[in-house]
């Protein structure tokens, strides 16, 4: 098979700077590779840097190490162009995967060409995009962080890092009259090299296939398995209290919706029970409580405990407001700007009109003992099991830190890795508002998209989000469906919470219906965040489908079948286990703002097999039979953001020979 994308160049280019000079040192070649199975080893040393790569070239895959090392003192190292791949004749269809930086940053395919969809202020693109893309935001021009794939409507590349401890490595897709090219870039961050100890840059994949969905779900799980991906049995579905009273929370409140959990039984059949933001006596003094909770964290914890609920808490362990002792105390264990004072992490109108907090040093060493402290009061004192832990980009930020070696990469990276050493194997953590590699192997969920809100997509996030980053429940399903492939490779994914409540909230029920589909076709982590002394016996017996559906595929890995062929795809599917057998699940959604007509075709899609010779779909929340005629499912016309969730049950013969998740 002949594929686009075919003529790998490996360039291998180290821009340096040995004390105050530039300087360049290349190993590589402009030269296509030739395709022939090979290994292929690199070498070359200028100015007392030494460089060191191998490539290995296997059949539709192309593996590639190198190192860099000195004896010298001053050296810092800028960026390296790791490898490009080239086609001279690109096809028209052409469409990029676009992966963001962090669990909040926006994800999609896109048409090649296309200047990306950055939100608007700074303010907020220090926080979604990558830092150190710098100057490859122009037209003509696209970027993803961490994986890449690009799709011709026939074949298919992906392009990605199999280890996320050094940098955090992006790709540059370009075209123009002349072609296009996709690029791996690693931004060194100006970091000093340490005489005598090789910096190692993490190791890059491409591999090449008729279809970008099982390449992508291939490089997942190639990254899983280098960084210990955790994705063992963990608390799936739960209760959150963030999207129904965010900080207006107390202790009353708290046991109130314990209580009609208790008393709801098997109505709503949920595992875990936790508490987010609003308990603290500041932002960064979290073993204090503020006066809404006058018995502590401890005795809310026993409570859920006793009724038979895993107890789980939020944090937000990287960054402090100024009221919290920490930041006020020690400003030195924090990152610095260029002045040398705290550098500037998130502002968040739900602290106040000033509410801005600083992100922590996790490279200083009395930093990482405080987190250390604090984990384990929280977990070993107070009793809680499941951390979500929020605005983790924080540790990641540009700056200077105390030690002057260190990446944000790898700041993070220690961060966690204390955090995980405090807590234990056996309390569950969830990563929020975090890039997405240095996580792998240190939490056991991550959040995979911006916040969903009560509302489908509103003004500011049209705006200043460019209808693609900020919180809104559109933008959080993009994500959902764009990361799927993720999910029980890297960690268990997290949709964000399920709101399904008729009062306090602008989303119709077509659009809490979406979000209940999505969620729980995921497989992931599932928390419903309403109040649940107002849920009516209609909208509670959403929150029970979905959670019955989310157990049936928890242990495998759902498709977004048309992911590179739209911008928000439609066609979510997912292969489960029920009492019945095996079943499966496919949530065809109409995302636009006007009515459409959908048909679905079956041969399109190989994953659709299992349902060419049935006569007929049940469509899970109006209990209709949707027919299946000459090979199409024909849905007539579905009202704006609708979605329709058909499952079909298999017999085993049925199942043979479809693809795998």
């Amino acid at each position: 098979m002949s594929f686009f994308f075919a003529d790998a160049v490996l360039p291998l280019r180290f821009h340096l700077r040995l004390g105050a000079t530039r300087h360049v040192l290349s190993l590589g070649t402009d030269r296509p590779l030739d395709l022939e199975p090979d290994e292929i080893a690199f070498r070359a040393e200028q100015a007392g840097v030494r460089a060191v790569a191998t490539a290995v070239k296997r059949a539709n895959q192309l593996d590639l190490e190198c190192r860099l090392e000195t004896d010298r003192s001053d050296v810092r190292i800028e960026w390296v162009e790791l490898a490009r791949l080239e086609e001279t004749r690109p096809p028209t269809c052409l469409r990029l995967f676009h992966n963001g930086w962090e669990s909040w940053s926006g994800t999609s395919s896109l048409p090649l060409g296309r200047r990306e969809p950055r939100p608007r202020g700074r303010f907020i693109r220090d926080i979604i995009t990558n830092p150190w893309l710098g100057s490859h935001d122009r037209r003509g021009r696209m970027t993803s962080d961490l994986v890449v794939a690009a799709d011709s409507g026939r074949d298919a590349v992906v392009m990605g890092f199999t280890a996320a401890r050094r940098a955090f490595g992006f790709f540059v897709a370009a075209r123009d009259e002349r072609g296009a090219t996709l690029t791996a870039v690693v931004p060194g961050e100006g970091v000093l090299l340490r005489p005598g100890v090789p910096w190692e840059i993490d190791p890059l994949t491409v591999r090449r296939g008729p279809r970008a969905i099982p390449l992508l779900e291939s490089w997942a799980a190639s990254l899983g398995l280098e960084m210990g991906a955790r994705v063992g049995a963990a608390p799936s579905v739960g209760w959150c209290s963030w999207y129904y009273y965010f900080t207006g929370i107390s202790d009353e409140i708290i046991r109130e919706n314990l209580k009609r959990l208790v008393a709801m039984g098997h109505e709503l059949p949920l595992e875990l029970f936790q508490i987010d933001d609003g308990y603290q006596a500041a932002l960064g003094e979290w073993t204090r409580t503020n006066a809404g909770f006058p018995e502590g964290m401890g005795s809310l914890a026993e409570a859920i405990e006793h009724a038979g609920l895993i107890p789980g808490l939020w944090l937000a362990p990287f960054i402090a407001r100024r009221e919290a002792p920490i930041l006020r105390r020690h400003p030195a264990r924090f990152i610095r700007n260029r002045r040398g004072k705290p550098r500037y992490a998130i502002y968040n109108p739900m602290w106040g009109k000033l509410g801005t907090a600083r992100a922590l040093d996790t490279t200083h060493p009395e930093v990482r003992d405080w987190l250390r402290e604090i984990v384990e009061v929280v977990t070993r004192e107070w009793g809680f099991r499941f951390l979500k832990l929020d605005f983790l980009y924080a540790a990641a930020l540009p700056g200077r830190r105390h030690d002057p070696h260190a990446t944000g990469v790898e700041a993070l990276s220690l961060g966690l890795q204390v955090i995980r050493e405090a807590a234990g194997d056996d309390v569950h953590l969830l990563g929020c508002g975090c890039p997405l590699g240095p996580a792998v192997g240190l939490v056991d969920s991550m959040r995979v998209g911006p916040d969903v809100a009560p509302y489908w997509s509103d003004r500011f996030s049209r705006f200043m989000g460019r209808d693609y980053d900020l919180p809104s429940t559109k933008n959080a399903l993009r994500n959902v469906l764009g990361r799927a492939f993720m999910h029980r490779h890297l960690w268990r994914n997290d949709p964000d919470c399920l709101l399904v409540r008729a009062k306090d909230t602008r989303l119709t029920l077509d659009e809490v219906r979406t979000l209940a589909s999505m969620a729980a076709l995921s497989g992931g982590t599932l928390l419903v965040s309403d109040n649940l002394l107002e849920l009516s016996p209609e909208r509670l017996a959403i929150a029970r489908r979905a959670v019955e559906i989310n157990a049936e595929l928890r242990d495998t890995t759902p498709r977004a079948l048309d992911l590179m062929e739209s911008g928000f795809p439609t066609l979510f599917w997912g292969r489960g286990e029920s009492n019945d057998g095996p079943v499966e699940y496919l949530a065809v959604c109409n995302p636009l703002e006007r009515p459409r007509a959908r048909t679905v075709k079956l041969a399109a899609y190989p994953e659709l097999g299992g349902w060419v010779d049935a006569a007929w779909a049940a469509e899970i929340w109006t209990g209709a039979k949707v027919a299946i005629r000459s090979g199409e499912i024909d849905l007539g016309t579905l009202a704006p953001h609708e979605t329709r969730l058909l499952s079909l049950r298999l017999s085993e013969t049925s199942v043979r020979g479809q693809p795998q998740s």
